[in-house]
């Protein structure tokens, strides 16, 4: 019941503060307006250059749904970072956390209520944009591809921002202000990718799920398994170094 409180309190505070709404618009922005903007892109060209490269440019589903993901993954990721890292500063800010700390209320469980609401919604909005660009695409350009690759792009789409979400919030638990969080946040999620396969491990980080989403091959196999698992691996880690830091009573009192 506890639990479930705060996941309540957490949502409605998120649905009022525009975090929830935020993140949805933006989202869903870019899976209506990218296939919009690839079908025009050639006769944009044309207007402003003269010159006519519509067959140069591969106007299909796959391409479409290849520059969502793209999109997504280099534009919404600032967005929902930006978003993301103020949630457990400004009840520290606020000093709202300490209310409920001082009847006894473990900060472990302010925690994982915060981490799992906005992971449960990230989750849900990934799955339901790459669905909707799917659509999208495939009415303006004609469906090449299953529904299986946009339906299993998207949750691993949506477990990598799940791991983001308790990356964040973790890190705000010890980096003590919004610029830090956001900067730090930003380096893992774009320098993380290059240096995993760097070393050639990108298997063992929740950056593949980012390399298996854009294949949308639409398959579920043992590769991807592994990852799922590893992933859940990595968001426990980062949700077991936020209450290491955040359960510091000097932390939330004087910070």
């Amino acid at each position: 019941y506890e639990g479930g409180a705060l996941m309540k309190k957490e949502w409605m505070e998120g649905v009022r503060s525009w975090k929830v709404i935020g993140i949805v618009l933006v989202a869903l922005f870019f899976s209506i307006m990218d296939p919009v903007i690839l079908r025009f892109t050639p006769y944009m060209l044309k207007e402003f250059s003269g010159m006519d490269i519509e067959g140069m440019i591969d106007l299909s589903q796959r391409n479409a749904m290849l520059n969502f993901h793209q999109d997504i993954y280099q534009i919404f990721t600032i967005a929902y970072l930006v978003i993301m890292g103020n949630v457990w500063l400004n009840e520290v800010k606020k000093k709202t956390v300490i209310i409920p700390v001082s009847k006894g209320l473990k900060i472990s469980r302010i925690l994982l209520a915060k981490s799992l609401v906005y992971s449960l919604m990230v989750l849900v909005v990934m799955l339901a944009v790459y669905l909707i660009d799917y659509l999208y695409a495939g009415l303006i350009f004609g469906f090449e591809m299953a529904l299986s690759a946009a339906v299993v792009s998207g949750i691993l789409m949506g477990i990598f921002y799940c791991f983001l979400t308790f990356l964040v919030i973790g890190l705000s638990t010890f980096i003590y202000n919004f610029p830090g969080v956001i900067f730090t946040g930003l380096t893992v999620v774009f320098a993380g990718p290059f240096l995993a396969g760097l070393m050639k491990v990108e298997s063992y980080t929740p950056f593949g799920l980012l390399s298996e989403a854009s294949k949308f091959e639409g398959l579920f196999g043992r590769e991807i398994i592994v990852l799922l698992a590893l992933a859940l691996v990595w968001i426990a880690a980062s949700y077991g170094l936020g209450v290491l830091a955040a359960g510091k009573k000097e932390i939330v009192r004087y910070r």
